[in-house]
Formats: structure tokens, C-alpha cells, sequence
């Protein structure tokens, strides 16, 4: 037996990366509910583990992950005994890995010969780089300026714009 195929992993690079997406989706939601949240915050997290293995079989299910995601990160603000807003960030994280090798597995069109480096590479640079903007926002939370509605609404505008610019700079 070669060198080459002795270290190659076991499985297709199509399982490989699934498996990853369902690692990352199942630390997620177990991450959630150890942290707490409202009472349907396992129920979120069932629903969100589910809406990754869907995906996996039916691509606009990541649409569903995305969205209880969203809500198990949010749920924690509202766990008993006070927000713990740096839970935000590694659920954010999660979140945004997930959906990246979700969306990376359903892209694949061309084989990548057992190689998924880069793929989970990119995925996690993604996943990191939502964590840096998750911080900044709680980070400017701590700053004076508008609260409430208006505050949220600020931080998600400029979340989108950061979102647009990395997105347009991706497509040059």
C-alpha cells in the first residue's frame, strides 16, 4: 500500500465534510442547552441538529438551520439568571460553521479527490470572522449610544453592510 493511501481519510470527501457539518451542528445545539434559554430552547436545538441532517439530503433546509441558530443564540440572552452575552459568540460561531460546510457540501459540483482542507479551512475563516463581528457588537453595546430597538437595529445594519462589502469583495 502507497504512503499517498495510507493517510488518506476513510469515506468520500462528500461524507467527510457532512460528518463535520454534523459535528458542528451537534456541539451547537448541545452548547445552547448547557448554556440555557427560555423553555423551548431544547426543543430549538432538536429542531436546529434536524434542520442540518435535512440539509444534508434537502439544500433549502440549511435555510431552517440558519434560522434556529439565530434562535438558540438569541434564546440564551433570555436564559433564568440573567444574559451571559460571551455564550453568544461560540453559539455564533457554531452557527456560522455549520451553515458554511452545509453550504460548501451542497456546492459541490466537481470531485475533490479525498481533499477537504481548504473547504473546512474557508468554512472555519468564515465561522471566525463571524465571531470577530459578534464581539465587536457586544463590545460596542458597552459604548453609549441608542439602546433598546433602535441599538439592535444599528448593530444589524451594520452587521449587513460588514456582510455586503465581504460578499461583493468575495465576487471581484
Amino acid at each position: 500500500m502507497s504512503e499517498v493511501a495510507r493517510r488518506k481519510p476513510p469515506g468520500s470527501a462528500r461524507h467527510r465534510l457532512a460528518f463535520l457539518a454534523i459535528v458542528a451542528a451537534t456541539l451547537t445545539s448541545a452548547g445552547a442547552v448547557a448554556a440555557g434559554g427560555p423553555e423551548f430552547h431544547g426543543m430549538v436545538a432538536l429542531l436546529h441538529l434536524g434542520a442540518a441532517l435535512g440539509a444534508i439530503v434537502v439544500p433549502p433546509a440549511i435555510v431552517a438551520q440558519i434560522v434556529t441558530g439565530t434562535l438558540l443564540t438569541a434564546g440564551t440572552l433570555y436564559a433564568p439568571g440573567g444574559a451571559r452575552p460571551l455564550l453568544l459568540l461560540p453559539l455564533l460561531v457554531g452557527v456560522v460553521l455549520t451553515a458554511e460546510l452545509l453550504g460548501r457540501l451542497l456546492r459541490m459540483d466537481r470531485p475533490l479527490d479525498g481533499e477537504i482542507r481548504r473547504e473546512v479551512l474557508e468554512a472555519g475563516a468564515m465561522a471566525l470572522l463571524a465571531g470577530v463581528v459578534g464581539g465587536i457588537v457586544l463590545l460596542a453595546g458597552s459604548l453609549p449610544g441608542p439602546s433598546g430597538p433602535a441599538g439592535t437595529a444599528l448593530a444589524a445594519g451594520a452587521a449587513i453592510a460588514v456582510a455586503v462589502v465581504l460578499a461583493r469583495a468575495r465576487q471581484q
